[in-house]
């Protein structure tokens, strides 16, 4: 409907998420299938449509998709909307520009019907659950604060993202829902709205019109209906039904009695029961009491808020309103000498705003005037009483009368406390409406200054654009430096030696932040560029510096088509960079290295007490068996242990075999120590410098051994490119 109000055909994708809003695609079949997108994963779908709308803003940029709003539109339950909501915030901080771009052409509108209950589970309280709410989890209404985390939630995507519109509210009020999207579309942002829905199926209310009891709630002042603004949130639709076609300053404040709900909801109703000689709803024990005095307590905490921000947004709409009117009237004075209106190119012939200063640059001057109002306020009552009290000594000192000083009750100046504030009465301003105005003058130029800053900027990178594919194209649409790789005779030779020796691997233990991904790069790389099919991968657990992390780089003659060659392919190669950090588990170590293969430590310590401190870190049934596998003949070892720990032969095994070979590389694995911080210190003069080629060259050194074709010194060059 957005797009044929503009003449415009229809360009939407659509994606649903598993779970229980998945039934929307089976519910609007017919339209579903005519439209692009589809189902995605649970907690999925936001981040899927987020990167549907970055490559078609992409395609229409480079003239691949013809100009012209489309909509990419997200349909979620909130369930895979907690789950999904950082992998969207994520996808959103990657494209966040200093520079707003001012041109929306793919808008993300994403639809969350909160049932608020986890359906997958068959009604498992939810993280949206209300505080005491009754589910097949929680039967009697255990202390949950789940809607209050909603609240903070949309509060601060609402802070962090100024370009994305945030709204909530229920499923009964459809006109709400059709405002919303048409005032994002018309700002030309994307947008979020958190419905709430109570779900019939999972909520065992089978009958019950889940709008009905959304309506109910929200005359109890459950679900107030908000769209944000900055931090602040409007309420865009009253308590009381009767109030609706009111001003916003006659709206009553007082909800329906919490009990209006509670009788009419089947989730609560068993938590009440009427007194038999009052006939007045009352709790079934005190615990429920309890619960309900929650309830109450967070109901008018949460409206009284949302009543005190609507007050600041809807004033200063209203002063915006009447500064555009006031930019109008000038406009239309000075139609004829336009040299005297700087702000006449805000206009089009016709007396109205251009696009690209229409809602949308209202919308961004309404955030930036929020609450100034109130400051300006202030300053021009201190100033005139402070003028007022400095005429008045002044005139008791021109009669020679005693001088004294009436005290004032005003704060000091709100210069000491409040940076930027607009001046009062001192600047010339006699009324509150005067600094007002000469305030709202400022924010606009601030605005206009902005805009220019966004249109310059994208100028600029459309001619940088076009320059670098314009010498792209003058040099024949190649790169100047074309990158190196073997000759196709070595690179075939090489595939073919690989193939005597077979699958392995190569890896390092480190601690995030240091040297391990790097260098397993530099090999991913080289092995490539020699003609292997090579790929890296790694494991850590809290991203963050100074975590373990185990990396490593698995080389094959053919391509890798299997999916956990991390831990299938065998570790001929492993070096440690941080031992004195990584000692205390051993198993970091041994765990994929092959029985044959070379465990390189950074460390000055000697490799056979090395090897004695990690033997010593297992239990003494481990201990037992790796002396076993040292004292057992020549190809007899396997055999032994496996006789030894599970009293069966080795081919017999299924998972116990990792664990033997485990136990056959702790005994014969071969031990290498290597001093590299000691060699960049007599190198650098500084312990803090690291090098990659210090722990790269001990581990070429032990792939020559094992009979692999490569050489350190050969291969030099190829490691330091």
């Amino acid at each position: 409907l957005l797009s044929l109000a503009r003449g415009h055909m229809p360009e939407v994708t659509f994606t649903c998420e598993t779970g229980c809003m998945s039934e929307t695609l089976n519910k609007v079949n017919e339209v579903a299938q005519k439209v692009k997108g589809g189902r995605t994963v649970f907690g999925g779908g936001f981040a899927f449509a987020e990167a549907c709308a970055m490559s078609e803003d992409w395609a229409i940029s480079r003239g691949l998709l013809p100009h012209g709003r489309r909509y990419v539109v997200s349909q979620s339950g909130d369930g895979g909307a907690v789950i999904g909501l950082p992998a969207w915030l994520n996808a959103l901080r990657q494209r966040a520009f200093l520079i707003k771009d001012k041109e929306a052409r793919v808008l993300h509108f994403i639809n969350v019907t909160d049932t608020q209950v986890y359906s997958n589970t068959g009604g498992e309280s939810s993280a949206s659950s209300m505080l005491g709410m009754s589910t097949l989890t929680t039967p009697l209404g255990k202390f949950l604060v789940g809607n209050q985390r909603i609240q903070w939630q949309l509060i601060n995507l609402a802070a962090e993202f100024p370009g994305i519109l945030v709204g909530m509210g229920h499923s009964a009020d459809k006109l709400a829902m059709q405002e919303f999207w048409a005032e994002a579309d018309a700002l030309g942002r994307s947008a979020i709205r958190w419905d709430v829905t109570p779900c019939p199926e999972t909520g065992k209310f089978f009958g019950e019109d889940p709008d009905f009891l959304a309506r109910v709630m929200a005359h109890a002042g459950m679900l107030p209906e908000v769209v944000f603004v900055g931090r602040l949130r409007k309420r865009v639709a009253p308590i009381n039904p009767n109030d609706r076609l009111k001003n916003w300053r006659e709206w009553k404040s007082e909800p329906q009695p919490i009990y209006y709900w509670l009788e009419r909801d089947p989730r609560y109703r068993p938590l009440i029961r009427k007194d038999p000689v009052t006939g007045e709803w009352e709790p079934v024990s005190p615990a429920v009491r309890f619960i309900i005095a929650q309830l109450e307590r967070f109901r008018d905490q949460l409206n009284r808020q949302i009543d005190l921000e609507t007050r600041l947004v809807r004033e200063a709409e209203e002063y915006t309103e009447e500064f555009f009117r006031h930019l109008k009237e000038e406009w239309q004075r000075h139609q004829h000498t336009p040299e005297e209106f700087p702000y006449h190119f805000l206009f089009n012939e016709a007396g109205g705003l251009k696009p690209e200063f229409g809602p949308g640059f209202k919308r961004d001057f309404l955030e930036a005037v929020l609450g100034q109002d109130y400051v300006m306020e202030y300053v021009v009552r201190r100033d005139q009483e402070w003028e007022n009290a400095v005429q008045a000594l002044e005139s008791q000192e021109a009669r020679g009368g005693r001088l004294e000083v009436a005290p004032l009750e005003t704060m000091p100046p709100p210069h000491l406390l409040l940076p930027g504030c607009p001046a009062g009465f001192r600047e010339g301003y006699a009324s509150v409406a005067e600094a007002r105005q000469a305030e709202f003058y400022r924010v606009l130029d601030r605005l206009l200054d902005e805009r220019a800053l966004g249109k310059a900027a994208q100028i600029f990178q459309y001619i940088l654009q076009k320059e670098l594919a314009r010498d792209f194209a003058a040099r024949g649409g190649t790169f100047a430096r074309q990158p190196q790789v073997q000759a196709l005779t070595a690179r075939q030779a090489f595939r073919e030696a690989l193939a005597a020796v077979g699958d392995f691997a190569i890896g390092v233990a480190s601690l995030a932040g240091e040297r391990g991904i790097a260098i397993n790069r530099v090999f991913s790389h080289f092995f490539t560029a020699k003609g292997a099919w090579a790929g890296m991968a790694w494991q850590f657990g809290s991203s963050k510096r100074g975590t373990p992390v185990f990396s490593g780089t698995f080389v094959s003659p053919r391509p890798i088509a299997r999916k956990d060659a991390l831990l299938s392919f065998p570790f001929y190669v492993l070096t440690v960079t941080n031992y004195g950090d990584l000692k205390s588990n051993p198993d970091i170590f041994y765990d994929n290295l092959h029985p044959q293969g070379y465990l390189i430590i950074n460390s000055s310590k000697d490799p056979e007490e090395i090897h004695q401190e990690l033997v010593a870190a297992y239990d003494e049934q481990t201990r037992q068996a790796v002396a076993r596998a040292q004292a057992a003949a020549p190809g007899e070892a396997r055999k032994e242990v496996s006789r030894f720990l599970f009293d069966a032969p080795f081919a017999s095994l299924h998972e116990q075999k990792r664990q033997v070979t485990k136990i056959l590389a702790l005994a014969q694995a071969r031990v290498v120590t290597t001093d590299m911080d000691g060699i960049m210190l007599r190198v650098s003069g500084n312990p803090q410098v690291v090098s990659n080629l210090v722990a790269i060259a001990p581990m070429v050194r032990a792939l020559e051994s094992l009979g692999l074709p490569v050489s350190f010194e050969a291969d030099l060059e190829e490691f330091t490119r």
